[in-house]
C-alpha cells in the first residue's frame, strides 16, 4: 500500500483567486492534466501558466505562491522526463481489482509546438504497484505519484456542468494543439 505525501500538499487551498482577467495562451502554458474516464471521457483537471497561475477543473483562475508553483512545475518536468513506457499514450498502468479505471493524462510543453504526454491508468493515492514492470519500475514512479496527488486538489469542488465551459474548452484546445 502506498502512503501518499507531499511537502506541497494543500497548495491549492492556499492559492488566491486571480484579481485580474486572465486569457490562457499557448505561450504562457507550461503543462496541463486531462482526464479520460467512463463518466467524463474528455475531462479536464487543471493547467499551469506562467508566471504562477493555475486554472482548475471549474475554469477558475488562481494565483499560486511562486515557491509552490515552481516546486509543482519542477515535479511535472521530472515526471515528463521519465522513460517512455512503450504503450499507447505513454501509459503507466496501476494495479486495480476494478476495470475501466480513469486515465490521467499529463501534457508538458516541450517547445512552442509540441507536448510530451505521460499517462497513468488507475491512479490512486493508496496504490502504486504497477500491473507489469516498466523499464525496471515495479511501482508508479514517485514523481507521478506525488504530482497527480497534488493536482487532485484542483478537482475537489468539481461539479460537472457548472464549470466555465468557455475557459475549459480553450485550455483543452491549447493542450491538444501540440499533438496534431
Amino acid at each position: 500500500m502506498a502512503q501518499w505525501s507531499s511537502k506541497q500538499a494543500n497548495w491549492f487551498s492556499g492559492s488566491k483567486p486571480l484579481a485580474e482577467t486572465f486569457t490562457p495562451t499557448v505561450d504562457k502554458l507550461i503543462f496541463g492534466e486531462l482526464l479520460n474516464a467512463p463518466v467524463d471521457p474528455e475531462g479536464f483537471i487543471c493547467a499551469f501558466f506562467q508566471p504562477n497561475i493555475v486554472v482548475d477543473s471549474m475554469g477558475q483562475t488562481k494565483e499560486v505562491s511562486q515557491e509552490q508553483f515552481n516546486a509543482i512545475v519542477e515535479l511535472a518536468l521530472r515526471a515528463s522526463a521519465l522513460p517512455d513506457t512503450g504503450s499507447f499514450r505513454n501509459t503507466w498502468r496501476v494495479q486495480s481489482p476494478i476495470t475501466s479505471r480513469p486515465i490521467r493524462i499529463l501534457r508538458f510543453k516541450r517547445d512552442k509546438e509540441s507536448f510530451k504526454e505521460t499517462s497513468v491508468y488507475g491512479f490512486s493515492k493508496e496504490q502504486d504497484i504497477l500491473e507489469e514492470p516498466v523499464n525496471g519500475f515495479t511501482k508508479l514512479p514517485a514523481e507521478l505519484m506525488e504530482l497527480f496527488g497534488l493536482l487532485d486538489e484542483t478537482r475537489e469542488n468539481y461539479q460537472k456542468g457548472r464549470e466555465n465551459a468557455e475557459v475549459v474548452t480553450t485550455i483543452k484546445k491549447l493542450l491538444e494543439a501540440g499533438l496534431a
